[in-house]
């Protein structure tokens, strides 16, 4: 029948999970992460609404919600539940419809990132002249790799329990003005836990007008771009196609 000699039935009639299946404790994993994100408001559906643990389904979901689960989620929730073979090619896949679906604007950026919390907004008004908006934010500290750093596959961690100041200083200033900043939003990793991936917001209906230049970043590295070569080459034949968990770790 064609079928690879580790995905037989064993002697005792049971056979094991193929490589790319989810045992019921990744199911779990997969899915609290999905209903833990929170988008902001506009730029989809309440996915988290659309999640039922208790069943082990995603439903509800408009066409905007599978292409927000297709081109950013779905590579973060599940890149540390399944094998690096699997993930890479399940990575590339969602890289190529995020840039099929949409323009990827690049912009040169500052070698160090600055990701933060939004706590309060300021508004400033000089005599009705004119007015200046300052965000307060709670700042992760990404001088160091304590509260800033890149994952295996590439992707931007924050960890907001370690700030790169804490306000007990003059120059411990939170504030900056809202021009300077970019809309993100932070997937929580329950695998490692205090850790979030940052994924910078694509604007709905944006389109080329005239000879005009964009300069906001909504797009975080697109992903054939990360340097994914240290996981192994995904066009190579794989000699193991079935995990080591049975068919009855997996809940249908």
């Amino acid at each position: 029948m064609g079928i690879q000699p580790d995905l037989w039935l064993d002697e005792k009639g049971t056979y094991h999970l193929a490589l790319y299946s989810l045992t019921r404790d990744t199911k779990k994993l997969f899915l609290k992460t999905l209903r833990n994100v929170k988008l902001p408001d506009g730029y989809s559906s309440n996915i988290s609404r659309g999640v039922n643990e208790a069943q082990q389904k995603i439903f509800r979901l408009k066409s905007h919600d599978f292409h927000i689960m297709m081109e950013q989620l779905l590579p973060f929730s599940i890149c540390n539940l399944l094998p690096n073979n699997v993930t890479t090619v399940l990575v590339e896949l969602c890289s190529f419809f995020r840039v099929l679906s949409g323009k990827c604007l690049n912009l040169t950026q500052a070698d160090l990132p600055y990701y933060g919390k939004l706590e309060d907004i300021i508004e400033i008004n000089y005599y009705g002249r004119f007015k200046v908006i300052l965000f307060k934010c709670k700042w992760a500290d990404t001088t160091r790799d304590r509260g800033y750093k890149k994952d295996r596959w590439n992707f931007n961690c924050v960890n907001f329990e370690r700030l790169i100041y804490n306000g007990d200083r003059e120059e411990h200033d939170p504030y900056i003005e809202a021009s300077q900043a970019q809309m993100t939003y932070y997937v929580y990793d329950l695998v490692n836990i205090g850790w979030s991936v940052v994924v910078h917001l694509k604007t709905r209906d944006l389109y080329e007008m005239g000879d005009k230049i964009e300069e906001e970043v909504y797009e975080n590295e697109p992903y054939e771009e990360q340097h994914l070569d240290h996981l192994g080459n995904i066009h190579d034949e794989y000699d193991q196609l079935a995990t080591n968990h049975l068919s009855n770790d997996s809940v249908e």
